[in-house]
C-alpha cells in the first residue's frame, strides 16, 4: 500500500519581498513567489560549534558541547547553497577573559552563584524552580478571605 502513496503537491504560494520571511517560506519547504524577482539564494541559520572539537549542533538552546562537554560553544552561521553545499560561518577566537583563576572562591549563603560546571547542574536547577511554580493561586483554595488572611469578614463586624 506504501507504493499508491502520491506526494502531496500543493498549489498555495507565499508572496514576499522580505529576505527574512524568504529563508524562514523555504526553510519550511513551501513556495515562494516574489514581487520584484529578487529572491535569496542562500538559507541561513544560526548553530552552535565547539571551539575546542569543532562539533556542530542544531540546538541553540545548549550551553555545553554535547560531545566533549566544555562550555566553549561559539554562535556561527550555517549557510546552505542553491547547491546544497553547506558552509560554516567563522567567529572571532574564543575569549579567555576571566580564565586567569580555575574557580573562584565560594561565597556560600542562599542565594549563592555558584558556578555551573556541568550540564547536569542545569538540570538539577530547572527541578527546583518548577516546583514554586505549581502554585495556581486561580485555585478554589485561593479566595478573598485567604489573601486577607481572614481580615476582610473580621472587619465588617
Amino acid at each position: 500500500s506504501d507504493d499508491d502513496i502520491v506526494p502531496f503537491e500543493t498549489t498555495i504560494s507565499s508572496v514576499t519581498a522580505d529576505y527574512a520571511m524568504q529563508n524562514v517560506i523555504l526553510q519550511m519547504n513551501m513556495k515562494l513567489l516574489t514581487p520584484d524577482g529578487m529572491r535569496i539564494t542562500n538559507l541561513r541559520r544560526w548553530v552552535l560549534r565547539c571551539h575546542a572539537c569543532q562539533e556542530v549542533t542544531r540546538n541553540t538552546e545548549r550551553v555545553f558541547c554535547p560531545k566533549c562537554g566544555n562550555a566553549s560553544l561559539n554562535k556561527v552561521e550555517h549557510t546552505v547553497t542553491a547547491d546544497g553545499v553547506e558552509q560554516f560561518g567563522v567567529r572571532r577566537k574564543h575569549v579567555l577573559k576571566g580564565t586567569r583563576f580555575t574557580l573562584p572562591m565560594p561565597k556560600g549563603g542562599r542565594r549563592e552563584k555558584a558556578p555551573i560546571l556541568r550540564e547536569d547542574q542545569l538540570i538539577g536547577m530547572r527541578a527546583r524552580r518548577n516546583k514554586d511554580a505549581d502554585v495556581d493561586v486561580f485555585a478554589a483554595e485561593y479566595n478573598e478571605e485567604s489573601f486577607a488572611g481572614g481580615r476582610a469578614v473580621n472587619a465588617g463586624a
